[in-house]
Protein backbone atom coordinates (compact mmCIF):
# COMPACT_ATOMS: atom_id res chain seq x y z
CA UNK A 1 0.00 0.00 0.00
CA UNK A 2 1.02 3.61 -0.50
CA UNK A 3 2.37 5.59 2.46
CA UNK A 4 1.52 8.90 0.84
CA UNK A 5 1.55 10.35 -2.70
CA UNK A 6 4.99 10.45 -4.41
CA UNK A 7 6.52 7.86 -2.06
CA UNK A 8 8.46 5.11 -3.82
CA UNK A 9 6.56 1.91 -3.13
CA UNK A 10 5.85 -1.50 -4.63
CA UNK A 11 2.68 -0.50 -6.42
CA UNK A 12 1.59 0.20 -9.97
CA UNK A 13 4.67 0.53 -12.23
CA UNK A 14 7.08 1.62 -9.54
CA UNK A 15 9.90 -0.79 -8.73
CA UNK A 16 12.41 -1.17 -5.93
CA UNK A 17 15.13 -0.19 -8.41
CA UNK A 18 13.61 3.30 -8.56
CA UNK A 19 15.05 3.95 -5.12
CA UNK A 20 18.60 2.89 -6.00
CA UNK A 21 19.08 3.99 -9.61
CA UNK A 22 19.40 7.71 -8.89
CA UNK A 23 21.45 9.94 -6.60
CA UNK A 24 20.20 11.30 -3.29
CA UNK A 25 20.08 15.09 -3.04
CA UNK A 26 19.84 15.04 0.76
CA UNK A 27 20.50 12.74 3.69
CA UNK A 28 17.91 10.02 4.30
CA UNK A 29 17.40 9.02 7.92
CA UNK A 30 16.95 5.41 9.02
CA UNK A 31 13.35 4.31 8.54
CA UNK A 32 12.45 7.40 6.51
CA UNK A 33 10.40 6.75 3.36
CA UNK A 34 12.26 7.61 0.16
CA UNK A 35 10.30 10.11 -1.89
CA UNK A 36 10.88 10.98 -5.52
CA UNK A 37 11.93 14.54 -4.66
CA UNK A 38 14.91 13.15 -2.71
CA UNK A 39 16.36 11.49 -5.82
CA UNK A 40 17.88 12.78 -9.02
CA UNK A 41 17.68 10.49 -12.03
CA UNK A 42 20.32 10.25 -14.73
CA UNK A 43 17.95 11.84 -17.23
CA UNK A 44 17.68 15.10 -15.29
CA UNK A 45 19.95 18.06 -15.92
CA UNK A 46 21.07 18.39 -12.30
CA UNK A 47 22.33 14.79 -12.11
CA UNK A 48 25.91 15.97 -12.63
CA UNK A 49 25.70 18.54 -9.83
CA UNK A 50 24.23 15.92 -7.49
CA UNK A 51 27.08 13.51 -8.23
CA UNK A 52 29.78 15.94 -7.08
CA UNK A 53 31.66 15.15 -3.90
CA UNK A 54 31.49 17.48 -0.91
CA UNK A 55 33.35 20.71 -1.62
CA UNK A 56 34.05 19.73 -5.22
CA UNK A 57 33.35 21.59 -8.46
CA UNK A 58 32.72 20.57 -12.06
CA UNK A 59 34.81 22.24 -14.74
CA UNK A 60 35.00 21.50 -18.46
CA UNK A 61 38.05 21.76 -20.70
CA UNK A 62 38.39 21.48 -24.47
CA UNK A 63 40.04 18.32 -25.74
CA UNK A 64 40.94 16.63 -28.99
CA UNK A 65 41.60 13.04 -29.98
CA UNK A 66 45.28 13.43 -29.10
CA UNK A 67 44.72 15.20 -25.78
CA UNK A 68 42.02 12.79 -24.58
CA UNK A 69 43.84 9.46 -25.10
CA UNK A 70 42.29 8.86 -28.50
CA UNK A 71 38.75 9.11 -27.13
CA UNK A 72 39.18 6.33 -24.57
CA UNK A 73 38.66 8.64 -21.58
CA UNK A 74 35.20 7.91 -20.17
CA UNK A 75 33.13 9.15 -17.19
CA UNK A 76 34.41 7.66 -13.95
CA UNK A 77 38.02 7.41 -15.11
CA UNK A 78 40.86 9.09 -13.22
CA UNK A 79 43.31 11.26 -15.15
CA UNK A 80 46.29 13.54 -14.71
CA UNK A 81 46.30 16.93 -16.45
CA UNK A 82 49.48 18.04 -18.23
CA UNK A 83 50.06 21.61 -19.39
CA UNK A 84 52.40 22.32 -22.31
CA UNK A 85 53.32 25.96 -22.77
CA UNK A 86 55.82 28.47 -24.11
CA UNK A 87 57.90 30.27 -21.52
CA UNK A 88 57.65 34.05 -21.54
CA UNK A 89 60.12 36.36 -19.82
CA UNK A 90 58.25 39.56 -18.86
CA UNK A 91 61.07 42.11 -18.67
CA UNK A 92 62.69 44.93 -20.62
CA UNK A 93 64.57 44.25 -23.83
CA UNK A 94 67.99 44.01 -22.17
CA UNK A 95 66.89 41.42 -19.64
CA UNK A 96 64.94 39.51 -22.27
CA UNK A 97 67.94 39.36 -24.60
CA UNK A 98 70.17 38.21 -21.75
CA UNK A 99 67.70 35.49 -20.76
CA UNK A 100 67.02 34.34 -24.31
CA UNK A 101 69.92 31.89 -24.26
CA UNK A 102 69.40 30.85 -20.64
CA UNK A 103 65.71 30.01 -20.36
CA UNK A 104 63.97 27.11 -22.07
CA UNK A 105 61.35 28.18 -24.59
CA UNK A 106 58.97 25.23 -24.25
CA UNK A 107 58.02 23.21 -21.19
CA UNK A 108 55.41 20.80 -19.87
CA UNK A 109 54.38 19.88 -16.36
CA UNK A 110 51.66 18.00 -14.51
CA UNK A 111 49.28 20.53 -12.95
CA UNK A 112 46.61 18.16 -11.53
CA UNK A 113 46.72 14.52 -10.48
CA UNK A 114 44.16 11.77 -9.97
CA UNK A 115 41.19 13.85 -11.17
CA UNK A 116 37.83 12.14 -11.70
CA UNK A 117 36.17 12.49 -15.09
CA UNK A 118 32.53 13.46 -14.59
CA UNK A 119 31.35 13.67 -18.19
CA UNK A 120 32.53 13.43 -21.77
CA UNK A 121 30.75 16.05 -23.85
CA UNK A 122 27.25 15.81 -22.30
CA UNK A 123 27.38 12.13 -21.41
CA UNK A 124 27.77 11.30 -17.71
CA UNK A 125 27.76 7.52 -18.23
CA UNK A 126 30.45 5.41 -19.96
CA UNK A 127 29.76 4.19 -23.50
CA UNK A 128 30.80 0.86 -24.98
CA UNK A 129 32.67 2.39 -27.91
CA UNK A 130 35.40 5.04 -27.96
CA UNK A 131 34.23 8.51 -28.91
CA UNK A 132 36.22 11.57 -29.92
CA UNK A 133 35.05 14.24 -27.50
CA UNK A 134 35.19 18.00 -27.72
CA UNK A 135 34.96 18.67 -24.00
CA UNK A 136 35.67 16.72 -20.83
CA UNK A 137 34.22 17.74 -17.46
CA UNK A 138 36.48 17.14 -14.47
CA UNK A 139 35.81 17.09 -10.72
CA UNK A 140 38.14 19.50 -8.92
CA UNK A 141 38.21 21.46 -5.68
CA UNK A 142 38.20 25.27 -5.64
CA UNK A 143 41.99 25.48 -5.91
CA UNK A 144 41.98 22.92 -8.69
CA UNK A 145 39.44 24.95 -10.65
CA UNK A 146 41.70 28.01 -10.43
CA UNK A 147 44.68 25.93 -11.54
CA UNK A 148 42.71 24.50 -14.46
CA UNK A 149 41.46 27.92 -15.57
CA UNK A 150 44.95 29.43 -15.50
CA UNK A 151 46.55 26.43 -17.18
CA UNK A 152 43.96 26.59 -19.99
CA UNK A 153 44.95 30.18 -20.74
CA UNK A 154 48.70 29.52 -20.51
CA UNK A 155 49.02 26.59 -22.89
CA UNK A 156 47.62 23.32 -24.18
CA UNK A 157 46.15 20.71 -21.83
CA UNK A 158 46.41 16.95 -22.24
CA UNK A 159 44.77 14.17 -20.24
CA UNK A 160 46.76 11.15 -19.11
CA UNK A 161 44.63 8.10 -18.27
CA UNK A 162 45.46 6.40 -14.97
CA UNK A 163 45.22 2.69 -14.21
CA UNK A 164 42.00 1.68 -12.47
CA UNK A 165 42.50 1.81 -8.72
CA UNK A 166 45.76 3.78 -8.95
CA UNK A 167 45.54 6.44 -6.25
CA UNK A 168 49.24 7.28 -6.02
CA UNK A 169 50.45 10.88 -6.03
CA UNK A 170 53.81 12.30 -6.98
CA UNK A 171 56.04 13.45 -4.15
CA UNK A 172 57.05 17.09 -3.72
CA UNK A 173 60.19 16.79 -5.87
CA UNK A 174 58.31 15.07 -8.68
CA UNK A 175 55.55 17.71 -8.63
CA UNK A 176 58.11 20.50 -9.04
CA UNK A 177 59.92 18.74 -11.89
CA UNK A 178 59.48 20.11 -15.41
CA UNK A 179 60.17 18.64 -18.82
CA UNK A 180 61.75 21.27 -21.07
CA UNK A 181 62.90 21.48 -24.66
CA UNK A 182 66.52 21.59 -23.50
CA UNK A 183 66.11 18.31 -21.63
CA UNK A 184 64.41 16.67 -24.62
CA UNK A 185 66.72 17.87 -27.40
CA UNK A 186 70.40 16.96 -27.63
CA UNK A 187 70.96 19.90 -30.00
CA UNK A 188 69.46 22.44 -27.61
CA UNK A 189 71.35 20.89 -24.72
CA UNK A 190 74.65 21.29 -26.57
CA UNK A 191 73.83 24.85 -27.59
CA UNK A 192 72.88 25.77 -24.05
CA UNK A 193 76.00 24.06 -22.78
CA UNK A 194 78.01 26.30 -25.07
CA UNK A 195 76.36 29.30 -23.49
CA UNK A 196 77.51 28.08 -20.09
CA UNK A 197 81.11 28.59 -21.21
CA UNK A 198 80.55 32.21 -22.07
CA UNK A 199 81.25 35.06 -19.74
CA UNK A 200 78.60 36.19 -17.33
CA UNK A 201 76.34 39.04 -18.30
CA UNK A 202 75.57 42.04 -16.15
CA UNK A 203 72.02 43.37 -16.14
CA UNK A 204 71.25 46.84 -14.83
CA UNK A 205 67.97 47.10 -12.91
CA UNK A 206 66.56 50.60 -12.42
CA UNK A 207 64.23 51.11 -9.46
CA UNK A 208 63.37 54.79 -9.40
CA UNK A 209 66.60 56.69 -8.71
CA UNK A 210 68.38 53.49 -7.62
CA UNK A 211 70.54 51.40 -9.92
CA UNK A 212 71.30 47.77 -9.18
CA UNK A 213 73.61 45.63 -11.28
CA UNK A 214 72.98 41.88 -11.26
CA UNK A 215 75.24 39.22 -12.75
CA UNK A 216 73.45 36.55 -14.78
CA UNK A 217 75.31 33.31 -15.33
CA UNK A 218 74.24 30.86 -18.01
CA UNK A 219 72.75 27.66 -16.70
CA UNK A 220 70.46 24.83 -17.72
CA UNK A 221 67.41 24.81 -15.57
CA UNK A 222 63.64 24.82 -15.48
CA UNK A 223 61.80 27.75 -17.04
CA UNK A 224 60.61 30.58 -14.88
CA UNK A 225 56.82 30.84 -14.56
CA UNK A 226 55.37 34.24 -13.75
Amino acid sequence: TALFPSAIKRQDKQETSDAISGILVRRIEKGEPIVESALVSESKGNFLAASLGTGMRAMAIRVSAESSVGGFVTPGDKVDVIMTYQVRVPADDEVRDAAATLVSRNASQTVLENVRVLAVDQEAKPKDNAKIARTVTLEVDSKGSETLALASSMGDLSLVLRKLGDETHANADEREALTTDVLMSNVLRQLTGGQNNRESRTVRVYNGPNLDEQVIRARIGPPVMR
